[in-house]
């Protein structure tokens, strides 16, 4: 006999096993997760317009936690430019902090459109984020505002939304360049395997980017002999539609960035993201004309038309698979089947405490649950046989309990093996069907 103490955090409900055979304990763990803090603006809380001057805007921000908070920050991201030139500078505002508590914050800042350094055209979208204290983190993000500077006989939008069609793809891909120098920059700070699976996401989205492109355009060539000999032709400038170019050029680039993503090959994928981002803008000219892909059409033989064998045909009807029982239900009716067996069985102690174990798995937030694998490991534990009976008789009136309760939801369609429980889930089952 002895003692240890261990630390480790924490994340899912389940149960903690320590020792082994006869020594065996089970304890169950329920984890309730951390709310994640809650942040508003709350001046000015709205969107805002400005035809020109230098106002000064004040903003607050309200912060609360559950348990406390870490941080409370207004961070904002700048977009300048028209056309087809977008950019993008992400920042942040200091704020005065007052705290209520630890569980409430207030912060407070206050600046001009001069101080903001935005001109006719750019638009400001700002919002609070507060951080909780609680080890690695937990963020939350206000509603987002924005603060537009709207240019001269232009009427102001409504909200910050993307530009018209033509010009969102550039738009897009111009964010992700954003996002892949960023981590750029942080990757020394960062570990390996979140800069790798940033760069993955990265991937996935320059994926989707050149799929929404695509199917805007109405499809790309699948044939590879076709799709070489454009390839070729694009090279050598036989292609006269100057558009088109640009545009397959652009997909290309988007192509490889994304093979350079996924090898987490930053600096090239940028190199690439750029490219796409100059062709996008070439193609998106309005001196150029974009056409749609379409399909060559082929003719049809008709002296073929029902000219073959039909002596083999049959009629087929497409069987739908069966519904999958409930999982739940399944493995209440295990627990069940083996606590009937239980009384008959050799090796009671070890059996037994496999039993509790597995109480613990369906779910270990249920105190029905626990309760069986109490009393499990009691009768595993036991002296004779009568407190062996008493606690396996206990363990099967709460398990019993637990399919009652939970047997609503559940299929009536149920089959339970032989034993002294063997009809108790059925049971269970019709008065729940009732």
């Amino acid at each position: 006999m002895g003692s240890f103490a261990t630390r480790t955090i924490l994340q899912k409900t389940g149960y903690i096993a320590i020792g082994d055979g006869a020594a065996r304990r089970t304890i169950p763990v329920v984890v309730t997760p951390d709310a994640l803090p809650a942040a508003a603006i709350t001046a000015p809380g709205r969107d805002l317009v400005f035809a020109g001057g230098n106002p000064r805007i004040a903003f607050e921000a309200r912060a609360t936690d559950d348990f406390g908070l870490r941080a409370l920050t207004l961070q904002f991201t700048r977009v300048s430019g028209s056309g087809e030139q977008f950019e993008f500078d992400e920042g942040e505002i200091p704020l005065a902090i007052v705290r209520e508590d630890g569980r409430v914050w207030r912060g407070s800042a206050s600046r001009s459109i001069a101080e903001l350094n935005l001109k006719e055209g750019d638009t400001l979208v700002y919002r609070a984020v507060a951080t909780d204290s609680r080890p690695g983190g937990g963020a939350a993000s206000s509603d987002a505002f924005f603060i537009e500077i709207a240019k001269l006989g232009v009427a102001a939008g409504d909200a910050f939304t993307l530009p018209e069609e033509e010009t969102r793809y550039a738009l897009s891909q111009q964010m992700l360049i954003i996002k892949t120098e960023r981590l750029n920059r942080e990757r020394a700070v960062k570990g390996a395997s979140d800069v790798s699976e940033t760069a993955l996401n990265l991937a996935v989205e320059q994926r989707m980017i050149r799929a929404e492109l695509v199917f805007m355009l109405g499809g790309e060539i699948e044939d590879e002999e076709v799709e070489a000999v454009q390839s070729t032709e694009l090279q050598e400038g036989r292609l006269q539609n100057r558009g088109q170019r640009d545009v397959r050029a652009a997909t290309i680039a988007m192509s490889q960035a994304e093979k350079l993503l996924t090898a987490v090959d930053l600096p090239a994928a940028l190199a690439a993201e750029r490219a796409a981002v100059a062709a996008l803008q070439r193609a998106f000219a309005r001196g150029r004309y974009i056409l749609r892909a379409l399909g060559s059409r082929a003719s049809l033989d008709l002296g073929r038309r029902l000219t073959g064998d039909v002596s083999n045909a049959a009629d087929w009807r497409r069987a739908p698979p069966a519904a999958p029982a409930d999982r739940r239900v399944a493995l209440i009716q295990d627990l069940l089947r083996g606590l009937a067996e239980l009384g008959a069985a050799n090796a009671v102690e070890m059996r037994a405490r496999v039993l509790a174990e597995e109480a613990l798995r369906i779910d270990a937030s249920s105190a029905l649950l626990r309760q069986t694998a109490a009393e499990l490991q009691r009768a595993a534990d036991a002296a004779d046989a009568s407190q062996r009976k008493r606690a396996l008789d206990a363990a099967s009136t709460a398990a019993a309990a637990e399919a009652r309760r939970s047997i609503a939801g559940a299929p009536l369609t149920i089959r339970v093996g032989g034993g002294s429980l063997a009809g108790a889930l059925a049971d269970a089952a019709r008065r729940g069907s009732r």
